[in-house]
Parts: C-alpha cells; sequence; structure tokens
C-alpha cells in the first residue's frame, strides 16, 4: 500500500492555510492533525517554503481544472462568469465561512512566504487575470457582458473585489451571504445597460 503522508500533509496544510494563514501554521499543526512526528514532517519536507511552494502549485493545479470546466461548461460569457466567480463563493459556502483561498491567504503573507512561494503565487494571479480577461471579452463578443474601459484592468479589478471581497466578508455575520453581495455587484458592473 503506498504511503500517502505527503497528500495527508499537504491537505492538512492546506485546510491551515485557508482556515488561519501560513504564519499561523506549524510543523506541530501538521503532525497533529496527520498523526505523526513533527520530524517525520522535514522527510517529505525538508523547510516550511517547500511545504508551502509544493502546496500553492498543488492548488493553482486543482483550482485551473475547475476553471477548466468553467470555460468548457457551455452559456455565453456572463454565464462563464458567474461560474467563475461561484469558483470563490464555494469556497465560503462550503466551509461555513471559515475557509478563503488558500492563494487570498497566502497574498496577504507573501512578503514572509520566500521567493518561491512569492513566485508561484504570481503564477495562480497571472493565470487567473488571464481566464478574467478572456471570460470578458468573450462576453463582450457575445453581447452578454459589457465592460466600460479596459477589459485587462477590469479583469485585475474583478480578481481584486473576489480576493479582498472575501478577507472583508469573513469579518461579519454571515460571511457566505456578504460575499454573494460582492459577486453579484460586480456582476451587474459588466451587465449590458439597455
Amino acid at each position: 500500500m503506498p504511503d500517502n503522508t505527503r497528500d495527508k500533509l499537504l491537505d492538512a496544510a492546506q485546510d491551515l492555510v485557508q482556515r488561519v494563514g501560513a504564519n499561523a501554521m506549524s510543523y506541530q499543526h501538521l503532525a497533529e492533525a496527520v498523526g505523526i512526528r513533527k520530524a517525520s514532517i522535514h522527510y517529505h519536507f525538508p523547510t516550511k517554503t517547500d511545504l508551502l511552494g509544493t502546496l500553492i502549485e498543488r492548488y493553482h493545479k486543482a483550482f485551473m481544472e475547475r476553471v477548466s470546466a468553467v470555460r468548457s461548461g457551455g452559456g455565453d460569457g456572463g454565464v462563464r462568469l458567474r461560474a467563475y466567480l461561484d469558483l470563490f463563493s464555494a469556497t465560503l459556502r462550503d466551509s461555513d465561512g471559515d475557509k478563503l483561498c488558500a492563494c487570498g491567504m497566502l497574498g496577504a503573507e507573501v512578503a514572509t512566504l520566500g521567493a518561491d512561494a512569492a513566485a508561484a503565487l504570481h503564477r495562480f494571479y497571472a493565470a487567473n487575470h488571464r481566464v478574467l480577461e478572456t471570460l470578458l471579452r468573450e462576453g463582450v463578443a457575445d453581447g452578454s457582458l459589457a465592460v466600460p474601459g479596459d477589459v485587462a484592468a477590469t479583469a485585475r479589478v474583478v480578481l481584486a473585489a473576489l480576493e479582498g471581497g472575501m478577507l472583508v466578508a469573513r469579518t461579519g455575520d454571515q460571511p457566505a451571504e456578504r460575499f454573494a453581495q460582492v459577486a453579484q455587484q460586480l456582476l451587474l458592473l459588466v451587465t449590458p445597460r439597455g
């Protein structure tokens, strides 16, 4: 039977990062969550930086698989944009408001994560910016969306509002509902008037 300790460590790390952030997570927390000795973690991830770099890459890959499903799911650009926004909403909704996007949490701590983790975060956000820009352009082309001004800049605004909206929504009661209002307003900003 294969040893899946590495995957269990990554699962536990992602859970902790999404709830409390990387700086509040320790190898002791991971050891307790997985049921191994703290020293055993170093076999799989010699440093916390190694762990976080691997975690970001894994999260990025899984997230982009979900994005790919959104892109191929059919419907006009507006429908696909709503489905993309729902990926963020689902994180809060499915965790009773207890989890945020792992890369959003790590982005807040980027100055303390090391160059490799910072580069991995940059790749995550660059990929998501490209997806949003494409969704907006497709929506404009099919008439389901209207973007006032520069599409690339609007994509940056939408991504920033999603990540920031999650952080702010989590500070109050009913974070999933509060974030749903942010997502709805984002859609209204790019809905054609008429």
